[in-house]
């Protein structure tokens, strides 16, 4: 298993990747955008304050985390929080790759779940986290 912090070479793969999960999570109804995700990739990857991480078994990639530092909009901190947390294998390596690459920028994390997988809700629980609310969502007409 390989961790390291990809760039743009890496993007179809991630791409590839990316469209499996898609297709498995609670967004699979909306059409996957490779133009989209491919700008997302390349500005997370260029960026300071946002970070993308890959786990390989092998030469195959198994895991994908692309994470960022947002500021908090009413007091004066920021938090971690991703982006995009897919992984096959390696997921618990991935997040703590990530929450060391934070550590270094703020002391809060967020991580959201919206995949409707119910395999994230079970991790974080498992290394300690808390859950303080939920994510709703609805389509407007």
């Amino acid at each position: 298993m390989i961790r390291r912090l990809t760039d743009v070479k890496h993007i179809p793969r991630l791409l590839e990747y990316g469209k499996k999960w898609h297709g498995k999570s609670s967004y699979a109804h909306l059409a996957f955008s490779y133009e989209r995700s491919k700008a997302t990739l390349k500005a997370a990857m260029l960026s300071p304050g946002s970070v993308v991480f890959a786990a390989f078994d092998e030469e195959k990639l198994c895991g994908a985390l692309v994470g960022m530092i947002v500021e908090f909009p009413w007091f004066e901190e920021s938090f971690a929080t991703d982006l995009i947390f897919m992984a096959d294998k390696y997921g618990d390596r991935l997040f703590a790759t990530f929450a060391k690459w934070a550590r270094k920028h703020t002391k809060h994390i967020q991580m959201g779940v919206t995949s409707g997988l119910g395999t994230a809700d079970k991790f974080y629980q498992a290394i300690g986290m808390k859950q303080i609310g939920g994510i709703y969502v609805g389509e407007l007409e």
